[in-house]
Order: C-alpha cells, then structure tokens, then sequence
C-alpha cells in the first residue's frame, strides 16, 4: 500500500529489498535522510523493549514496554540527517503522556 501511495504521488523511495521489522531488522542502519514521513502503528504494545533495551536508537531514553510511540520517534530521530525534517503521524496525546518514562523522554526530543 505505501509502495502505490509513493507512487502515485511521483515519490521515490526506499523500502529495502524485502519487508522487514524495523526495531528488529532494521533494512537502513546507516540511512541519514533529509526528510521522513511516517504513519507508524499507534500506541503498539509488545513490541520487544525487552529485547532492545541498549539499542543505540534509544538516545533520549527507553522507551515503555507498553507503548511503541517514543520508539518509533528516536528510531526516526536516529536517521535524520543533520538538519533533516520529520512529517509523523502519532496518537492523540502521544506527545503528551507522561506515563513509564515518556514525559521525560518527550521532554528532550
């Protein structure tokens, strides 16, 4: 779906050679971009904290167990470019809950 969204819009981009989970196996370690849009799941819950919790990607902080919505913005944050843009889709008060941590996180990304 987001393949044909690209392109009917006349975007190119880069999806990997393959779907892929993306805290997981991550198809674009070294990908910097100047801009980034996202639409990623809200408010996904078990989505392997557990087995991520010195991910280079977490620079403001783990993000909760419970909620992937502070994931998802540092693994988005992890690659923009220097003075990259970001165009993100998140919950309702995604950045303004201040439950497991993500007040504090949100506070300095």
């Amino acid at each position: 779906m987001v393949k044909m969204n690209m392109a009917i819009r006349g975007i190119e981009a880069d999806f990997g050679p393959y779907q892929a989970d993306t805290f997981f196996n991550n198809l674009h370690k070294s990908l910097k971009a100047d801009f980034i849009m996202a639409n990623p799941s809200f408010n996904l819950s078990n989505w392997g904290q557990d087995k991520l919790q010195d991910d280079v990607r977490w620079k403001y902080g783990t993000p909760p167990s419970g909620n992937a919505n502070y994931a998802w913005i540092q693994h988005i944050i992890h690659h923009l470019a220097p003075n990259g843009k970001i165009g993100l889709v998140l919950a309702n008060g995604a950045l303004s809950t201040q439950t497991s941590g993500e007040g504090e996180i949100g506070k300095i990304c």
